[in-house]
């Protein structure tokens, strides 16, 4: 059996492990955030879908190890106005209801921290086609019941643990 790469601790309010990391791993997360341009990455105003996954690739510093929708504000000039939102535990197919609750908490949450743009991606450890298609068919029924008002919805993007690529949506 091996032993993980850093000393493990418990984190006492989730009650999980977390690792903790020595002086070398703190330096080269340093330094490879240093390494971007700018931290936190902006997005263009009309972005192509490279920049689209080149954006939530250096924005998202966590691993993709989990199944969930990563809501992700920005201003007018593209800059995230805060970290990512995760939100887990959706049924691989979701209902009109359940659609309709995340679309309206979409827009509401924008309005709070007055964003200009929302990007929505779907990010799933699990890299099959069947995993694919349950986050195509979640981005579709949101997008479906979705009013915006005045907020820009970038095309949605997935984002597995080799890949960031555009969701494409059927129809």
């Amino acid at each position: 059996m091996s032993s993980p790469p850093h000393p493990v601790d418990v984190d006492p309010l989730h009650n999980r492990p977390v690792a903790r990391l020595d002086a070398v791993s703190v330096l080269g997360i340093l330094v490879a955030m240093t390494a971007l341009e700018t931290y936190p990455p902006t997005l263009a105003p009309l972005p192509t879908d490279e920049e689209l996954a080149d954006f939530v690739d250096d924005f998202c510093l966590e691993p993709c190890d989990m199944r969930a929708i990563l809501w992700m504000y920005l201003d007018d000039d593209g800059v995230p106005l805060a970290p990512p939102i995760a939100v887990s535990g959706c049924p691989a197919v979701p209902t009109r209801g359940e659609a309709e609750l995340y679309a309206t908490r979409i827009v509401e949450v924008a309005g709070w921290v007055e964003a200009a743009s929302v990007l929505l991606v779907w990010q799933n450890d699990d890299e099959s086609l069947s995993a694919s298609f349950d986050d195509q068919r979640w981005a579709q029924a949101i997008l479906s019941c979705v009013d915006p008002g005045g907020l820009t919805i970038h095309p949605p993007m997935r984002r597995t643990p080799t890949d960031v690529s555009r969701l494409v949506l059927a129809g």
